[in-house]
């Protein structure tokens, strides 16, 4: 997240705001990691075998929303296409809205743009959770448009992303399933509305 401002008192509010979004992402870190040995020991045991097939398509994505003196919208739609069983490439697009009430000042700021990304899913006869997890690659390109030092008048820039992590798909039906991904930003710019790591819950279904 980026906030543009001056006034000193403002800045060491949002200060504190950060230092409690550290605690949070590693808090959702572990979050990640205790979902992922829960599920995954749950798909063992029951034998399921990761749903599939080359040339099929799904659609998903992830809704983010939060109201109070931070309101955020964040909607992230995609579509994807399986090449190969293991191998994926989509496209997506990217909104999100931050809007901050900090002492008598207003601060807006407007995401929106694109995204392109593949996966490579792992495969073993071996250990069952392997194939469930998946390598992930992924570039954004965001415009933004934020105001500025307090003021009504609105600038533009834009924001590229380069993202690379993994991730792990637990299907929840024949045609659903749940992921949950853990990602770098590469090109982690002043303006980025991304801190790392970068953490990402969503569903997909088959069509």
């Amino acid at each position: 997240m980026i906030i543009f401002v001056k006034n000193q008192s403002i800045i060491n509010y949002i200060d504190n705001m950060f230092l409690k979004s550290n605690v949070i992402r590693l808090s959702a870190v572990a979050v990640f990691f205790f979902i992922f040995f829960s599920t995954s020991s749950i798909h063992a045991q029951n034998g399921d075998e990761a749903s599939r097939r080359s040339g099929e398509f799904f659609v998903g994505g992830n809704l983010g929303l939060q109201f109070g003196t931070v309101t955020l919208v964040d909607i992230s739609p995609m579509v994807g296409y399986f090449l190969t069983e293991n191998w994926n490439i989509g496209v997506g697009g990217t909104y999100k809205y931050y809007r901050y009430k900090l002492l008598d000042s207003e601060y807006k700021s407007t995401y929106y743009g694109g995204r392109a990304f593949s996966q490579l899913f792992l495969k073993s006869g071996k250990v069952q959770l392997l194939n469930y997890m998946f390598l992930h690659g992924e570039y954004e390109y965001l415009n933004l448009r934020f105001n500025a030092n307090e003021s009504d008048a609105f600038d533009d820039t834009t924001v590229e992303s380069y993202f690379g992590g993994v991730g792990y798909r637990a299907p929840l039906s024949s045609k659903v399933a749940f992921s949950m991904l853990l990602l770098y930003n590469f090109n982690d710019s002043a303006n980025s509305p991304y801190e790392n790591p970068v953490i990402r819950v969503g569903v997909s279904v088959r069509l």
